[in-house]
């Protein structure tokens, strides 16, 4: 049965490429297997063996990608939330004291009770003002990455092809699928650092990434 050397994942006979990582399946993944033990480094232009300690120490340098659109949402929320958690605490110390709230404190110390917790939920209030700061922030951030995403998906759909990238690759012959794909995905990644310069690791993978699948599964 033929498998994928990304994800692993078996395939029924007939079926020879994988539908979510739009490689070639292998028929003989122990092959592969044993080729990811020689501990190959999957971010060069050529492949070359290093040591374990270099793979994680290169691996743990690309961080999960996560757009500023996403940030400024998550700001927004944490904001009212905090803003709503804010107000509603200073209210119910308010409404306690008017004997609204029928909840009774000690003399002694209800006042010291009362200002510890109006300070806690001033410090709530003033982190939703600063959240809502940042969320503004990000929100202006993203367009600039969605045109910037926009200007490079464009001129990499126009100008790599799955012709270029394999041509450039000069992969030998009996070179396994998977490190087919590695040595592919790092020369568009270094086709977009060429044209548009230094780019955020993270985010350079991550578009990497979709326009890999767009590339190879339209061709």
């Amino acid at each position: 049965m033929p498998w994928c050397p990304k994800c692993k994942c078996e395939y029924r006979e007939g079926i020879t490429t994988c539908v979510d990582c739009k490689v070639d399946l292998v028929e003989d993944l122990q092959a592969v297997k044993e080729e990811e033990e020689k501990v190959i480094n999957p971010y060069e232009e050529y492949v070359t063996e290093v040591t374990p300690e270099d793979v994680v120490q290169a691996r743990g340098t690309v961080k999960v990608y996560h757009n500023n659109k996403s940030k400024a949402e998550d700001f927004k929320s944490s904001a009212y939330t905090l803003l709503i958690v804010g107000i509603l605490g200073i209210a119910a110390i308010v409404l306690i004291e008017l004997g609204i709230i029928p909840f009774h404190m000690a003399s002694p110390g209800k006042y010291i009770t009362y200002g510890v917790m109006g300070a806690l939920f001033l410090i709530f209030i003033v982190m939703g003002i600063s959240s809502f700061g940042s969320a503004k922030k990000y929100a202006s951030e993203a367009k600039k990455e969605d045109d910037l995403t926009s200007q490079i998906r464009s001129w990499v759909l126009e100008n790599v092809t799955k012709e270029y990238i394999v041509q450039k690759s000069g992969v030998p012959a009996g070179m396994p699928e998977e490190m087919k794909y590695f040595r592919y995905f790092a020369i568009l990644k270094s086709a977009i650092a060429e044209e548009f310069g230094v780019l955020d690791a993270s985010y350079l993978e991550s578009l990497s990434e979709e326009l890999y699948a767009e590339i190879f599964e339209e061709a």
